[in-house]
């Protein structure tokens, strides 16, 4: 599946390990997600660097999903990928949207 990267912004060496191997774990979680259930070929990932604070944002043009429901459905099943991607983001005392 061909993905669009956007070039990120700021100076992404600059994090420290952790936070830079949580990025790519989320991102390539999300991204396996387009790839599972969103019916596209291509999605974007962007992210902005800030002296503070880190903005990563994964989209695509696809089917969608309630959050909520999704959230709420995997508790149940084998698959945590929502949730996942959450408590790795929280790990990190900040915080994951969907």
């Amino acid at each position: 599946m061909p993905f669009i990267w956007i070039s990120p912004h700021g100076d992404f060496d600059r994090l420290p390990s952790a936070i830079r191997r949580t990025l790519y774990r989320v991102s390539q979680e999300a991204l396996a997600n387009v790839a599972r259930h969103a019916g596209v070929d291509a999605a974007r990932l962007t992210m902005h660097v800030e002296p503070d604070e880190v903005y990563l944002s994964i989209s695509d043009r696809g089917k969608g999903f309630d959050p909520k429901v999704a959230l709420a459905r995997e508790y149940n099943r084998e698959h945590f990928g929502l949730r996942s991607m959450r408590e790795r983001v929280e790990a990190l005392e900040a915080r994951a949207t969907f």
